[in-house]
């Protein structure tokens, strides 16, 4: 009787481990909400106001969306400066204004006059 019980927890012991390497192996390969990055596209530098003076700053716009850069180099500040330029959209969003929702915080990984 021990023994046929010891085999029972034994089999569902197992079980379970292996349901768990399951879960951890299939959740590895998934990619983060906002994993969008685009490579050499033309967008347009925006001045959008000081942020201290609820402004929204600089701003790249791309395709009808405009973004929020965190590493927009002063070499690149100028208002309606055409670029071209490689970019990761972040998870975080960058909240300026008067405006209800946030614009999405890219990180520039290369950009160039256009």
């Amino acid at each position: 009787m021990k023994n046929r019980s010891f085999e029972w927890l034994k089999e569902k012991v197992t079980i379970l481990i292996l349901l768990i390497g399951l879960c951890a192996l299939s959740c590895e390969n998934q990619s983060p909400l906002n994993s969008v990055s685009e490579a050499d596209v033309p967008a347009l530098i925006l001045f959008e106001g000081d942020p201290a003076v609820d402004g929204c700053g600089w701003l790249i716009h791309h395709e009808n969306t405009s973004y929020s850069p965190v590493n927009l180099h002063t070499d690149f500040q100028h208002d309606s400066l055409k670029v071209i330029l490689s970019y990761n959209v972040l998870e975080s969003t960058w909240n300026c204004g008067w405006r209800e929702f946030g614009y999405d915080e890219i990180e520039i990984s290369k950009i160039k006059r256009h």
